[in-house]
């Protein structure tokens, strides 16, 4: 039974399901006239019993599309008598107020208007019983007595709403005056509305944050206005009342779908920012950063119609604003970078926190508002590379000196034990006198106050080397000229 599942299951019209039946009908009758024996030859051949399994699957099939047939009709006819009901109660309640007569008249209305739809409706349900029955398939009666009822009760159903129409002319006039006083206050209602959208709503509010509050707010304030105009057009339509415009409710509406598209950016790009704020500062990709600026930015320039208001010229300077510090998030990515330079920042910037590698993120850096300090920030990554300049020149300078050895002899003359004496010393020397040089350029920098003690140190140490080097050499040269000088024993 899984084909006539797929088929019932498309909704099939009553032509559909007549086709089916009178496929199955005609093979159950079709069968009765076949000739069941027949002799070939010697061969006597009987098929009684296959036609007669033949006929009762048929039949089967039969019975299955017109159970199927019924139960959906028995859906439909609950639901259009469950529909009658709610009218006919309606109908019967006394117009004592303005709300009642509202829905009455409009229960009137809608029966008046649907006469055609529930006519063709009831019509097809009784038609498709008169085609089941055309197949031997009976309806029980309490079934189709429930069907034909359909018929009867739409009957009753028009002619009450006729009645009540005319009847309640005199109650409608009654009302009207009632309406057109709500329409005039509710017009007042509209304007006020719209005046103090311009001048407090999330139009002209320069905060994005505290704008995006007030545009759920007035939005939601905008739902209630707009059920409140739905009702009182519909009382003026009940009534035969020319319907009275709204435009500064228009107005409100067409602010609050623009700037509603602005705020839908910021929100969104405040979310991304946010979640973004939890990434580690050694873990920045700065790439995924910019991908998600020029996303928001291409956002933007979709909406160029919307460019004169102020809360997109506002989300327009801060996107600016965010992309304007992602070269300075590069720049403060530098290896050159050490704690007194962010002791720098925080002081320029206003901003405290604690560089702590497992637990400094991006949202430290977002509140510094970096795009504000960029000449600072230029200034200070300027002055690390400079500083990192000198501290690799006075690493290079301990390196070399860690390693550096003076080669000395044995003097023996004549047989003699002179002593120690310096063996050629030009590389050190040169050494010297380069690495003097270079100290020296360092001290003239204005970026050596944080090595200055160390630089002294060196170039002290440095002074030392060579005149003592100096004195070396000169002893030296005097025990091989043949002096007398106790040098090294």
């Amino acid at each position: 039974m899984a084909i006539l599942s797929k088929f019932v299951a498309k909704n099939p019209t009553a032509a559909f399901f007549e086709k089916k039946l009178e496929k199955y009908f005609k093979v159950s009758t079709d069968i009765l006239v076949i000739p069941k024996d027949k002799s070939v030859e010697f061969i006597q051949i009987s098929s009684h019993q296959l036609a007669a399994a033949v006929r009762t699957e048929a039949l089967a099939w039969l019975q299955a599309i017109g159970d199927s047939m019924s139960t959906l009709e028995k859906e439909r006819v609950k639901a259009l008598h469950d529909k009658m009901d709610r009218w006919f109660k309606v109908l019967h309640q006394p117009p004592d107020s303005l709300e009642n007569l509202k829905m009455v008249l409009n229960v009137v209305a809608e029966v008046l208007s649907s006469g055609m739809v529930v006519e063709l409706e009831y019509l097809e349900l009784e038609e498709r019983i008169r085609t089941r029955e055309l197949y031997n398939l009976q309806e029980p009666m309490e079934d189709k007595a429930r069907t034909f009822l359909l018929r009867q009760r739409w009957d009753e159903l028009e002619k009450e709403a006729s009645a009540l129409s005319l009847s309640l002319q005199t109650t409608k006039k009654n009302f009207v005056e009632v309406t057109e006083s709500q329409v005039q206050d509710f017009v007042k209602t509209t304007v006020e509305f719209r005046d103090r959208m311009n001048v407090k709503g999330p139009v002209k509010c320069t905060d994005l944050d505290l704008g995006l509050q007030l545009l759920v707010e007035f939005q939601a304030e905008f739902e209630i206005m707009q059920k409140t105009k739905d009702q009182l057009v519909l009382a003026q339509k009940l009534f035969d009342m020319p319907v009275t415009p709204y435009p500064a409710l228009f107005e409100v509406e067409t602010a609050l779908k623009g700037c509603s598209l602005i705020y839908d950016v910021y929100a969104a790009f405040a979310a991304a920012v946010t979640t973004a704020s939890a990434t580690l500062w050694a873990e920045l990709d700065i790439n995924k950063l910019m991908e998600l600026t020029d996303e928001f930015a291409l956002r933007m320039k979709k909406m160029k119609a919307l460019k004169a208001q102020i809360t997109y010229i506002n989300l327009e300077a801060k996107l600016k604003g965010f992309q304007d510090s992602l070269p300075l998030f590069q720049d403060l990515k530098s290896e050159a970078l050490r704690k007194r330079h962010w002791d720098k920042l925080m002081q320029e910037t206003g901003k405290s926190f604690e560089m702590d590698p497992k637990t400094f993120t991006l949202a430290n850096v977002f509140k510094m508002e970096l795009h504000n300090f960029a000449a600072q920030i230029g200034e200070i990554t300027n002055a690390a590379t400079k500083e990192l300049n000198i501290e690799s020149e006075l690493k290079n300078v301990a390196d070399v000196w860690r390693v550096q050895e003076f080669e000395i002899a044995k003097y023996v003359k004549d047989g003699v034990d002179k002593g120690w004496v310096l063996r050629t010393t030009e590389q050190i020397t040169f050494l010297v006198e380069e690495m003097t040089l270079n100290l020296q350029g360092m001290t003239s920098s204005r970026f050596v106050r944080a090595f200055l003690d160390e630089v002294n140190s060196w170039a002290f140490k440095l002074g030392l080397i060579g005149e003592v080097m100096d004195i070396w050499m000169q002893r030296t040269s005097h025990i091989m000229d043949g002096m007398n000088f106790h040098l090294i024993t």
